[in-house]
């Protein structure tokens, strides 16, 4: 397991990470994601609206940034790395995320407002809801 060395430069971070990971794994060797979305329709510490940098597909890692949580700056897999896996389980929790879903699915809106979109288009996917 390999996880961001959090305390280096943030480039530096980002670069050790990316190096660590490929060095581990190959995103085309993905069997599966696990993953969550905040009610703001964020996957992965990938907040909306994605920029154009969050949307390049040849980074596997990216450093975001949210005032939502006390954790400010994050690092996180690229959109395009975790919709390389083969299928994906999407797990989802209450009231508040069941009217996310539903406007991410009324939503012409594509991936730059909703990542979900991108997984969905990309890998065989499950939800899970819990009440």
């Amino acid at each position: 397991i390999v996880f961001p060395q959090t305390t280096l430069p943030l480039d530096t971070c980002i670069a050790q990470y990316t190096n660590d990971l490929q060095s581990l794994w190959s995103i085309a060797d993905t069997d599966i994601s696990v993953l969550g979305m905040g009610d703001d329709g964020h996957i992965a510490s990938l907040f909306p609206p994605l920029t154009d940098n969050l949307m390049d597909d040849t980074a596997l890692v990216h450093h975001t940034t949210t005032d939502r949580f006390a954790v400010h700056d994050r690092i996180t897999l690229s959109l395009h790395a975790i919709a390389a896996s083969k299928s994906s389980l999407v797990l989802l929790k209450g009231e508040a995320k069941r009217r996310v879903w539903d406007d991410l699915m009324a939503s012409p809106e594509g991936e730059k407002r909703w990542p979900l979109k991108r997984i969905m288009e990309s890998t065989e996917m499950t939800t899970l809801w819990s009440a």
